[in-house]
């Protein structure tokens, strides 16, 4: 279970995103790993912190640059589908519901991704919740 959300600001200076990793990610870690101590518990946020770590540093050339690409190839197929296929497969953007998509790629996250089971989904929405 999340103690907050993500919340996706982009910073701009190294040195306040130091800050924010500090103080929102590994003091956190410790705090709840030495708590989990006293309770005499396994302890495993700090490893786990820095096996997320490890994994952001891997994705920051790609997550801090901006990135361009062509599309006239998609924008060309569009126009080369014929009747059940267009309605099967559609092309045009407007008629795309962002939420439903962004729902479907999720869920195909979990399942090809994650290799979790569609079962789990109630109770996983039922903790994010929470």
């Amino acid at each position: 279970m999340p103690l907050w959300y993500p919340d996706g600001n982009i910073r701009h200076s190294k040195l306040i995103h130091e800050l924010c990793v500090f103080f929102y990610h590994i003091v956190p870690a410790y705090l709840i790993d030495f708590l989990m101590l006293i309770f005499d518990q396994q302890r495993f946020m700090v490893c786990t912190q820095k096996r997320i770590s490890v994994g952001l540093e891997v994705l920051q050339y790609f997550t801090t640059r901006e990135w361009w690409f062509n599309t006239n190839n998609f924008k060309d197929l569009a126009k080369k589908l014929h009747g059940a296929d267009f309605t099967t497969f559609p092309m045009d953007l407007k008629i795309i519901k962002i939420g439903s998509y962004i729902e479907s790629c999720m869920i195909g996250g979990k399942l090809y991704c994650l290799k979790e089971k569609l079962e789990n989904l109630p109770k996983a929405k039922l903790q994010n919740n929470m």
